[in-house]
């Protein structure tokens, strides 16, 4: 049987990975406000380019949170995690 316990400990970790990520993503944002204003063509261009690779990493954090969660309910036999003991 799979140890619960590590395991919720990796979603945390994968959670906590994600909202750095979109913390990350919420700074960009703001520069791009100061960029447009300046319309700085070059400079949204670069912020852009970093906000999808922090929403590729992002994607890749949502797939392997998925995919542990995917395995947990099918290890236990359950439709929602709140269902293990």
């Amino acid at each position: 049987m799979i140890d619960v316990q590590v395991v919720m400990e990796k979603l945390i970790e994968i959670s906590k990975s994600k909202s750095d990520i979109l913390n990350d993503i919420y700074s960009l944002t703001v520069d791009q406000s100061r960029v447009i204003a300046k319309e700085d063509i070059e400079g949204l261009n670069d912020l852009i380019d970093k906000k999808q690779v922090l929403i590729d990493n992002a994607k890749s954090l949502d797939e392997q949170f998925e995919k542990i969660v995917d395995e947990l309910k099918l290890v236990y036999g359950v439709d929602k995690l709140d269902q293990i003991d």
